[in-house]
């Protein structure tokens, strides 16, 4: 059969349909296929329960060191730095977290465009490994900062959208272009894989620059450790800033009280429960028990700015809320008092300042001391002394 000549706007049709398809003609599920033998192979990396990255880290320019750690399951924990700034990031399943003096001292939940690069960070070894869990789109054809490329758009569950760019002939990753955040603000991020090298059957890149905005990252990996002993610990959330040694005495508790009611008298003995907890992500602990039939309730927490533990306690009896601040002693032990925050008490006209002291503290028990002064703390009698057991 003989063809006619093509008129021209069927032949323009055609050339724009070849430079679209020729030498990227593979369907999605082929590409993919071609991304996953690139990376080693399936069977390669379901043999992998966990790789650990290490080496230097390139931030604000600065060059310190960087350990990564991710489970196949999507646990990570990384430590690393921001200029001189040491920062820990880890997610436990559940829960982001990290440590970043440059955003706050203490132990935070991640949110906000931080959760998202965070989670991002999760996928194990790339979200094309999970096809199914997204939404997918090859695009063909494309380029990033003039390199050609073959461009895959991706669609989270949390409809946050991102696009992957492979190499055409080795159909390795070479960017990808998603959500970022620049110190919880949103801006595009823009992250280079290179230098990738075979490690025990899987391919692993030992180059990886973040960009975004004036700001750049770089991993540059000097050791990659696959399927290492690694403490399930590092990825738990640890208690907010001082607040560690109050976690462990969560839980119900058996309570041995001596009391006295003036110096010199004879003291008496009750027993009594008590049940603490911790509140609000751990920074407040809460007690509460009965004295005397009347309900107690203590709570404690750590003032960051001010470095100072702050002790509050209310009864149904008097309805006056004592307010106690102070510090940890030389002892190891942690002593309250209300000298300083105006909450003293009168008693047949004589004011009464107070003392709280916590001492041993351990999983296993510890001891409150009650302390009481009528000379505005000059001179000090132990009114109570609780003694707490499992």
């Amino acid at each position: 059969m003989k063809m006619k000549a093509l008129r021209p706007w069927i032949l323009t049709s055609l050339v724009a349909s070849m430079m679209a398809g020729g030498a990227f003609a593979d369907d999605l599920d082929t590409v993919l296929a071609k991304h996953i033998e690139a990376r080693g192979g399936s069977e390669a990396w379901q043999a992998v329960e966990n790789i650990r990255t290490s080496g230097a880290y390139e931030s604000f320019s600065k060059v310190n060191t960087f350990t990564l750690t991710q489970l196949n399951d999507r646990r990570l924990h990384m430590e690393y730095f921001l200029g001189d700034h040491p920062v820990t990031k880890a997610h436990d399943g559940e829960i982001a977290w990290w440590v970043n003096p440059m955003r706050d001292p203490s132990v935070k939940k991640i949110g906000g465009p931080d959760l998202a690069v965070t989670e991002r960070q999760r996928d194990f070894p790339n979200p094309l490994f999970d096809a199914a869990s997204y939404e997918l789109t090859l695009v063909g054809p494309s380029e990033v900062d003039g390199i050609e490329t073959l461009q895959i758009d991706l669609k989270r569950p949390d409809k946050t959208a991102e696009s992957w760019h492979l190499d055409p002939n080795t159909y390795l990753e070479v960017a990808r272009i998603s959500p970022g955040s620049d110190f919880g603000r949103p801006q595009t991020q823009r992250t280079f894989y290179d230098d990738f090298r075979s490690v025990e059957g899987v391919m692993i890149p030992h180059y990886v620059e973040t960009q975004w905005y004036t700001r750049n990252r770089v991993q540059h990996v000097e050791k990659v450790e696959i399927n290492v002993d690694v403490d399930p610990a590092i990825f738990v959330m640890p208690p907010p800033l001082g607040m560690a040694q109050w976690a462990e005495l969560a839980g119900e508790w058996n309570v041995t009280v001596e009391r006295t009611s003036r110096p010199g008298a004879t003291p008496t003995t009750s027993e009594r429960t008590s049940t603490i907890e911790m509140l609000i992500g751990d920074t407040l602990m809460q007690e509460s028990y009965e004295n005397d039939g009347e309900q107690v309730l203590v709570q404690l927490a750590f003032d960051r700015t001010h470095q100072v533990y702050r002790r509050t306690a209310i009864d149904g009896d008097r309805g006056q809320l004592d307010v106690q601040q102070g510090t940890e002693n030389d002892d190891g032990a942690y002593v309250f008092d209300n000298l300083e925050t105006g909450t003293s008490f009168s008693m047949r006209g004589t004011t009464i300042h107070q003392r709280t002291s916590y001492s041993g503290l351990s999983a296993d028990g510890f001891v409150v001391t009650t302390e009481a002064s009528m000379d505005g703390g000059e001179n000090w009698f132990t009114a109570a002394t609780a003694t707490y057991s499992r």
